[in-house]
């Protein structure tokens, strides 16, 4: 069974996407929080898809450890059979940002996945 995914909801503008994480920072951190602003630990939903974003498994979700503006890090129980996935990411006000990624990394370490994704650009070829 084939799911599709509607591309046009994908978020792909760099300011558009900083603007969100400014926001997630200000709900999901602690004011005297020292750590540089990537360590943000927030709720995403992982969508594995292929190349042509159809989805080829079930959605999943878990918390970050890294964020930023080019792409995000989580550790994951299972290794992610997947080269590609849409990730939305959930604020405190309830708004929600979907982004394509590209996994660049799936690494085993102390018993979990370390899991790296590179946010892709609607124009950009995956």
């Amino acid at each position: 069974m084939a799911f599709e995914t509607d591309l046009g909801a994908l978020q792909d503008d760099p300011e558009q996407i900083q603007q969100f994480l400014e926001k997630l920072a200000e709900t999901h951190r602690k004011p005297d929080d020292s750590r540089p602003q990537h360590l943000l630990e927030t709720p995403v939903e992982v969508i594995p898809v292929d190349e042509k974003f159809q989805r080829r498994l079930k959605p999943f979700e878990v918390v970050t450890r890294d964020l930023s503006v080019d792409g995000m890090g989580f550790w994951y129980d299972d290794p992610l059979l997947a080269d590609f996935a849409i990730v939305r990411i959930f604020a405190k006000d309830g708004s929600v940002m979907s982004l394509g990624t590209r996994i660049l990394r799936c690494e085993e370490r102390d018993d979990r996945f370390d899991v790296g994704c590179q946010f892709l650009l609607q124009g950009m070829q995956p």
